[in-house]
């Protein structure tokens, strides 16, 4: 069996998002993803932001050829998750007013995910990142029943490939396909993971549509999704995958997927 490469496990894995109103082909949004194998079903993993526009349908990249782009696969539903603070002063046994709690505004996740319930054909193009190549192929899927919960190290780098300045020329989309590779673990804030990559982020659109894209450490691990960046520091946040695994066994328990 072939060994597959560090970096061809960060590109191959990493899928690209068209957010499109049904029926039409017209993208209103972009974004990355990841597939998983979880619990022997399939999902595709992203982030809320990316694709929770309202009366539009997340669309999955193919790479496969028709005219004027590339294939996509249109996603049947998306799961979300709201957050709502309950009461310190709650006691045991206590109840809750569910509908008084619903009432109030809750806090959006920033995590999605929906079952891929066919075979669909992921190719992956080929790209030239100079300092290494990706060859053409398939993309693959990572496994989350062997993720093992692992604290993020300072020692270790972290890395992701999305696309960005998407752009219509024609009938054809175009963008551009990018690679943040040495990025530095740089703590927890709240839910998320905060890295430092290696320069300034003066212009967000060097990073609008990496959302939703895997992040690795240099061992392979999938520790989180992209999905925020802060202007004029080195500053880029993830949503943690352990997370996202424990949202996807309460998805799975209450039948939303």
């Amino acid at each position: 069996m072939k060994e597959i490469r560090y970096v061809d496990l960060v590109a191959t894995t990493t899928l690209h998002l068209v957010i499109v109103e049904p029926g039409s082909i017209e993208p209103q949004g972009f974004g990355c993803g990841v597939l998983a194998v979880y619990r022997d079903r399939v999902f595709l993993l992203s982030v809320a932001h990316v694709t929770d526009l309202v009366g539009m349908q997340t669309a999955i990249e193919t790479n496969q050829p028709v005219e004027g782009g590339s294939k996509l696969y249109g996603m049947e539903s998306m799961c979300y998750f709201h957050e709502y603070p309950v009461p310190e002063t709650l006691s045991a046994g206590q109840a809750i007013d569910i509908e008084k709690l619903l009432a109030e505004p809750g806090q959006r996740m920033d995590i999605t995910f929906g079952e891929l319930k066919e075979n669909v054909e992921l190719l992956q193009p080929e790209w030239d990142f100079e300092a290494f190549r990706i060859e053409a192929g398939r993309k693959n899927m990572v496994y989350l029943d062997q993720i093992a919960t692992t604290e993020l190290s300072y020692d270790r780098e972290y890395n992701f490939i999305g696309r960005v300045r998407q752009k219509i020329e024609g009938k054809e989309l175009r963008s551009q396909v990018t690679s943040q590779f040495g990025m530095k673990y740089h703590g927890t804030e709240g839910l998320f993971h905060r890295f430092l990559v290696a320069n300034i982020i003066w212009d967000a659109d060097d990073y609008r549509g990496c959302s939703g894209a895997p992040i690795y450490d240099d061992l392979g691990n999938l520790v989180g999704l992209a999905c925020m960046v802060r202007r004029n520091t080195k500053r880029l946040y993830a949503f943690p995958i352990e997370e996202c695994i424990r949202l996807l066994d309460i998805a799975i328990a209450t039948k939303m997927v």
